[in-house]
């Protein structure tokens, strides 16, 4: 799993201005926070076989953390190590 701030649409992490959020915690602005992952491990991230939705618990903390630091979690598919 590999997350980084750079995005190629709206506005990516790295070029907001970071400031504190109502809850402590940094607010990024709802800018897009890039994360990649392979969805071959199972819970943490897979394609579910029924409805073909990605999924699992990396998926779901990535999405809360964006709710807690307002941002937007965009993923990106990355096949093995290159």
């Amino acid at each position: 799993m590999v997350a980084t701030a750079c995005s190629s649409a709206a506005v990516p992490c790295d070029e907001v201005e970071i400031t504190t959020g109502e809850n402590g915690l940094p607010d990024l602005d709802g800018c897009e926070f890039t994360f990649a992952v392979e969805n071959a491990y199972l819970p943490f991230n897979f394609i579910d076989a029924e409805t073909g939705e990605a999924m699992g618990w990396d998926y779901d903390v990535f999405n809360y953390m964006g709710e807690l630091m307002n941002f937007t979690p965009v993923y990106f598919q990355q096949l093995g190590t290159e």
